[in-house]
């Protein structure tokens, strides 16, 4: 878990610098202006510093990955409305590939929906709300939106696939093991009747238990 929640932090922060690139561009052009621009700065540098500081305090918190998920989800949000790209959309779910190593079928499930509920919503209000589509974007979006959703169900069942054959494999060797006691437990029994003349030495002897 230590492992996984560190390259939650590092792989959302990764996220985060790239998409801000393309803000920052965005708003040397000229196309985004300043309350846009260090607002978005504002919240990725909470969302990474916040995620390192809960990463320092308890490695192995499951807070970590919900914290990170709201953050995305509002970055996102931003982004999405921000750029008619839609890049953005596919570079947020990047972190959330993490569900598949924490086997986390709840927080597979939570942010899957979270997730495609949000590229749909401000999908449909662009285009019936805002009407800033042209031509071909409100299909080419629409399209994402369902690529997203898909995407979404497969980690969610990988997830679920995963856990369940780490379960099995839990369980498999726990099981393994309770046979080595057993049988560690009655070579010791077979041993101390022998050695304390309990058994005829034709019957069962040292040679016997050590073969």
């Amino acid at each position: 878990v230590k492992k996984i929640n560190k390259f939650l932090c590092i792989s959302t922060t990764i996220v985060n610098i790239i998409s801000f690139i393309f803000v920052f561009i965005s708003y040397m052009r000229g196309y985004r202006d300043e309350l846009y621009t260090f607002g978005i700065l504002g919240l990725m540098a909470i969302t990474s510093i916040g995620g390192f500081l809960i990463y320092k305090k308890e490695n192995n918190s499951e807070k970590l990955r919900y914290f990170m998920m709201a953050g995305l989800l509002i970055i996102t949000a931003l982004l999405v409305y921000g750029f008619n790209s839609y890049y953005m959309r596919v570079m947020a779910m990047i972190p959330f590939m993490g569900c598949v190593l924490f086997f986390d079928t709840k927080f597979a499930l939570i942010s899957g929906v979270l997730v495609s509920v949000e590229n749909l919503g401000v999908t449909l209000f662009r285009e019936f709300v805002l009407h800033d589509y042209v031509k071909e974007q409100f299909m080419d979006n629409l399209t994402i939106s369902a690529v997203v959703l898909v995407t979404m169900f497969v980690i969610w069942y990988l997830t679920k696939v995963g856990k369940q054959f780490n379960d099995d494999s839990i369980g498999k060797a726990q099981h393994e093991t309770e046979m080595q006691k057993e049988m560690v437990a009655s070579l010791a029994e077979r041993a101390e009747k022998v050695r304390g003349g309990g058994v005829d030495s034709s019957v069962d002897n040292m040679l016997k238990i050590t073969n």
